[in-house]
């Protein structure tokens, strides 16, 4: 997904540009693509009727595709989203459907877990805590024989919370753990913490102070993400790199409506 945010004009000026250039395409995972983009921008504008009509328009795009699946069950996933969003089960529940069968056609596990994922949205939205769960021991079950690190800490957490609504707190116990130390906490400059999810720690070296060349150059849109750039090369030409994790918190604050660090409301 585009994962917009928060009103952003411009962000959303130019999914509908891409949307109107691709319309001339005669490329259909061009236009499926843009189709949803523009459906998600539509959805976050809390205008779900032009969302849905958006989503169609990247369907029926999608079903001219004979040998890819992946943006066909992109459109689903964001369809299932979207019945979440508008609180339609039976539609949310059709789409989840097709979007199993062809997950299973596929026999991926990757593509599993994007499905289970789906699958534990759709459940505890409507209701069924019961399949929420098994949807979740599923997934961080494959992501453990993938070795897939990015949603570890969400499934966990979500593991947690499941098993604390049930009173089992051994099992909510043991997820909040595991899902913990998967986090690094930091505390900012004024004393807010805030986490960074962490693939693994290794050994950092001592460096000299006069090593340490200050850099805002490398940027993610329009956000720096590194703070600093040790000068001197390391075994094998590594080069050890400081992150601007403080900078980036302050950003993803601001997307959130937080206050941002270092700033007082």
């Amino acid at each position: 997904m585009t994962n917009l945010k928060h009103g952003d004009v411009r962000i959303r000026a130019l999914v509908f540009d891409g949307e109107r250039l691709a319309q001339r395409s005669s490329d259909p995972a061009l236009l499926a693509q843009a189709e949803i983009a523009a459906g998600e921008a539509a959805d976050e504008q809390g205008d779900f009727p032009t969302a849905l009509t958006k989503l169609q328009l990247a369907v029926d795009a999608s079903r001219k595709i004979v040998d890819d699946p992946v943006p066909l069950l992109n459109v689903l996933k964001t369809m299932v989203w979207h019945y979440i969003q508008t609180k339609e089960k039976q539609k949310a529940y059709s789409a989840l459907n097709e979007l199993q069968a062809i997950v299973e056609e596929q026999s991926s596990p990757t593509r599993t877990v994007l499905f289970k994922s789906a699958e534990y949205n759709v459940s505890i939205s409507f209701g069924d805590p019961v399949r929420a769960q098994r949807a979740l021991l599923d997934s961080l079950a494959l992501q453990r024989w993938l070795g897939v690190q990015g949603m570890l800490t969400s499934t966990l957490d979500n593991l947690s919370d499941s098993y604390l609504r049930q009173f089992d707190y051994v099992h909510a116990a043991k997820y909040a753990y595991e899902a913990l130390s998967l986090t690094v906490v930091l505390r900012g400059a004024d004393g807010l913490y805030f986490g960074v999810l962490v693939e693994r720690l290794g050994d950092i070296p001592a460096v000299p102070l006069e090593d340490i060349a200050a850099i805002s150059s490398v940027v993610v849109g329009i956000t720096p993400v590194l703070a600093s750039v040790v000068k001197s090369s390391g075994q094998n030409g590594q080069m050890l790199t400081l992150l601007a994790v403080e900078h980036m918190a302050d950003i993803l604050r601001q997307e959130d409506g937080e206050v941002p660090l270092g700033r007082k409301a």
